[in-house]
């Protein structure tokens, strides 16, 4: 993947780079993602791949994903963006998020995923 990545850095049109990077931070470690946001040239959206970097370490935090447990003290629901309440509402495994979304969420598809979520965790045997 490291040829990938210095390729991305290469490409002239940053709407086909931001896509590449957008689905690769999801694929790579951690310690890498944010080396591919880096690679972004246009800054507007540099700044949106770095978000998708710290969302998806709170989405990790709330899912139980990636030996990350835990819901990290910068999480407040109110602020994240649909992308992220959506991915929450879909995987997350902590109760008080599940509720929080289910509650206050910024769609209607958010509100009712999370509270299919919750209802099945709350059947799930222990």
């Amino acid at each position: 993947m490291g040829s990938l990545l210095e390729i991305v850095g290469l490409e002239p049109d940053p709407s086909i780079a931001m896509s590449v990077v957008l689905r690769m931070v999801e694929r790579v470690p951690e310690a890498e993602r944010i080396l591919w946001a880096e690679k972004i040239t246009a800054e507007r959206k540099r700044s949106l791949a770095v978000l998708r970097v710290r969302e998806l370490r709170i989405l990790e935090a709330v899912s139980g994903e990636a030996g990350v447990h835990g819901q990290p003290a910068s999480c407040q629901i109110a602020e994240w963006s649909d992308w992220l309440q959506l991915r929450a509402a879909e995987r997350s495994t902590s109760v008080s998020v599940l509720e929080r979304l289910g509650e206050s969420g910024l769609t209607r598809r958010v509100r009712h995923l999370s509270a299919e979520r919750l209802r099945a965790l709350r059947r799930a045997p222990k």
